[in-house]
C-alpha cells in the first residue's frame, strides 16, 4: 500500500483504516482506498473556501470503534466528526489545543493547550469534568487511569 503521507500516521484504533496527513488529513481503508480526504471540496463537512479547519490540521484521534473522529486545526477549533455522516460538532475550547485523544470507551476525550492545561471532556454533555496541570497526557489502555505530564515550551 502507499499512501501520501505530508505530516504523521496512525492506524485507527479498531484497525480498519489508516488516519494520516498534515494539511490535509486522508482516511485510508487497509487496501490504499481513499476513504475520506479532509481536501476535497465536494464533501458536505467543507466551508465554503473548501476547508476543515484554518491551517492545517495539527492533531487528530479516532474512537476505538472508528464512528468518531476528532479534529484540531491551526484555527484552533476542535470539531468531533460522525464518521458516518461526516457532520461535526465543534467543542467550545478557548485556547490553543496542539493535542487530542479518545478516552477508549470514546465517551471522553483529552485536549492538551499551550497554556500548559489539559482538559478532560465529557462528550455526552459537551462539558469539561476535569482540568489538569500539564500540557502531555494518555489514557490507560483499560480507561481507567490518566497519566498527565509536562513539557517546556521555549522560543529562540
Amino acid at each position: 500500500m502507499i499512501c501520501e503521507l505530508e505530516f504523521a500516521a496512525e492506524f485507527s484504533p479498531n484497525g480498519t483504516c489508516l488516519v494520516g496527513g498534515g494539511n490535509p488529513i486522508t482516511i485510508w481503508d487497509l487496501n490504499g482506498e481513499r476513504l475520506r480526504d479532509f481536501a476535497d471540496p465536494s464533501l458536505p463537512h467543507q466551508d465554503s473556501r473548501g476547508r476543515s479547519h484554518l491551517g492545517s490540521i495539527e492533531s487528530w484521534a479516532m474512537a476505538a470503534d472508528g464512528q468518531q473522529l476528532v479534529t484540531v486545526g491551526g484555527d484552533s477549533k476542535v470539531k468531533v466528526w460522525d464518521t458516518e455522516t461526516w457532520k461535526y460538532e465543534r467543542l467550545p475550547l478557548r485556547a490553543n489545543v496542539f493535542c487530542i485523544d479518545f478516552a477508549p470507551e470514546g465517551d471522553r476525550i483529552i485536549a492538551s493547550d499551550m497554556s500548559g492545561l489539559t482538559k478532560l471532556w465529557d462528550l455526552q454533555t459537551r462539558q469539561v469534568v476535569a482540568t489538569y496541570d500539564g500540557a502531555l497526557a494518555e489514557f490507560s489502555p483499560d480507561g481507567t487511569l490518566l497519566a498527565v505530564g509536562c513539557r517546556a515550551i521555549m522560543g529562540y
